[in-house]
C-alpha cells in the first residue's frame, strides 16, 4: 500500500530542507536517531531518497558495521511523518516491531 500521507511527508521534508539537487537526486549527511527495544542509537551518514509516482524509498548508507539495521524504508512497510523543520520520523507499518528511525539533515 502506497500511503498519500506517507507520500506527502517525505515531499514535504525534502522541499523544507532544500534536499533535491539541480539533477533531482535527494543524497545528504543526516544525523540519523535508531530507537529500538529501548535503546537509543545515533549516527551520522548519508541518506538518499528516492521519489516515484510508484513507490517512494528511503535508503540510510550506514558507514559503520551495523548489524540487523534497517537500510531501506518503503511506505509498505514503513510509515513517515514529518513536522515542519524538524526530522523525518519512520516507523513500522507491522506495530509489533518497536522501532523509531528519525532523520535530521545536517547544514551543509
Amino acid at each position: 500500500m502506497h500511503s498519500d500521507q506517507s507520500t506527502a511527508a517525505l515531499q514535504n521534508f525534502i522541499s523544507d530542507f532544500n534536499l533535491m539537487d539541480e539533477y533531482g537526486v535527494v543524497s545528504f549527511t543526516g544525523t540519523i536517531h535508531l530507537l529500538r527495544d529501548g535503546h537509543l542509537k545515533v549516527f551520522d551518514n548519508n541518506v538518499q531518497i528516492i521519489t516515484s509516482n510508484h513507490l517512494d524509498t528511503v535508503y540510510i548508507i550506514f558507514t559503520e558495521n551495523e548489524e540487523h539495521l534497517p537500510e531501506m524504508f518503503d511506505p509498505r512497510s514503513y510509515n513517515f511523518s514529518y513536522a515542519k523543520r524538524e526530522g523525518l520520523r519512520i516507523t513500522p507499518v507491522d506495530e509489533s516491531r518497536k522501532m523509531i528511525v528519525s532523520i535530521y539533515p545536517r547544514p551543509a
